[in-house]
């Protein structure tokens, strides 16, 4: 009688286990899953709650509901050793190489970032896209601090309305055309020829779709890195539709990613570097306001912390609270703690 009782009682707790699904914020979610592929979005400006500019108003079709569908959010300490409150430059660095000790000069580029690391050991190819950059804060200063390797493994787009000019002429620049449907160069640096005087003529989205259609749909292990200027410029400049119009072309390329992307192997990141709150008004009057022209909206000191947001393979690891450098080694870090150039990215 016993050893019955003690074999269905053996047999509800092995149901009950193999029926069981894991969880993160009442979302699924599969742990411990190896990324191939790796989108990550660095959005300079960004805090969570600029995310009303889509939900609470009705500018875009668009409302955040695909933001909604990461499955953690984290939450990053905005200093270093030698600056509280780094700016967006320094915060993007200190995300892509881990490091700490990032000042803001050629000295930065001796460490190895996240693409090279995995290009050299294993066989990823590297887009990276810059928007609205300038020689102030693009990743093509490597170059002329005759750091070239910095940029190893990884081909660039620069969408810059100021061009940047690259002292090493012997770099071969190309020119960049989200109509175009040839295959890019590997290990190359192109100019979207749409940005002239103050502005580009094409869109965002439309870079990041055709690169996505020419290269990334093709590709087996690949990592996307957007480093995004354009969106803390308008927040800076009072320009919040067109802040919200950058979050709105970003939902519709996470939307189509998401739904055509297994989360078992792809992992999509944001983050945010040098984050500025905003005062959003109370309802009514002043509210009407911000619907009709963005006007109520105060803009506020830059935060000590900024958001990490994290859907897919690996996601579980961007919950918390932690240094916006952490987000590096989080990407490769799994529950046996391997370390760097162990067998991660198999």
């Amino acid at each position: 009688m016993k050893n019955l009782l003690s074999k269905k009682i053996l047999l509800f707790f092995v149901l009950v286990s193999c029926s069981h699904v894991s969880l993160i914020g009442l979302k699924e979610h599969s742990f411990t899953q190896q990324p191939r592929k790796i989108v990550w979005l660095q959005i300079a400006g960004f805090e969570l709650e600029h995310l009303a500019l889509l939900k609470m108003t009705r500018w875009y079709s668009k409302t955040g509901k695909t933001f909604e569908k990461f499955v953690c959010v984290g939450d990053t300490w905005s200093y270093n050793l030698y600056d509280l409150r780094p700016n967006e430059k320094k915060s993007f660095l200190a995300q892509e190489v881990g490091k700490s000790n990032i000042k803001g000069q050629c000295s930065d580029y001796n460490e190895s970032p996240l693409w090279k690391i995995l290009g050299s050991e294993k066989d990823f190819q590297s887009y990276i896209v810059e928007n609205y950059a300038d020689k102030s804060n693009t990743v093509l200063e490597a170059i002329d601090c005759q750091k070239k390797d910095f940029l190893d493994f990884t081909t660039v787009i620069s969408r810059s309305p100021n061009k940047i000019d690259i002292k090493d002429k012997s770099v071969m620049v190309g020119d960049f055309h989200f109509g175009d449907k040839s295959v890019l160069k590997k290990d190359s640096i192109y100019v979207d020829k749409s940005c002239k005087g103050k502005k580009c003529f094409s869109t965002l989205l439309q870079t990041l779709t055709s690169l996505y259609s020419r290269e990334l749909e093709h590709t087996t292990k690949y990592v996307l890195t957007l480093r995004d200027f354009e969106y803390y410029q308008n927040i800076k400049e009072g320009n919040f539709k067109e802040a919200a119009n950058i979050l709105a072309q970003l939902e519709e390329f996470l939307d189509y990613l998401m739904s055509t992307q297994s989360p078992s192997d792809t992992l999509v990141l944001i983050s945010g570097a040098h984050g500025h709150p905003l005062e959003f008004p109370h309802e009514g009057k002043d509210w009407k306001l911000v619907e009709n022209n963005g006007k109520k909206i105060l803009f506020k000191k830059s935060s000590l912390s900024t958001p990490v947001l994290s859907w897919g393979a690996r996601a579980e690891n961007f919950c918390g609270i932690y240094q916006e450098y952490e987000i590096f080694e989080r990407i490769f870090f799994n529950k046996q703690k391997l370390k760097l150039g162990l067998k991660i990215f198999e």
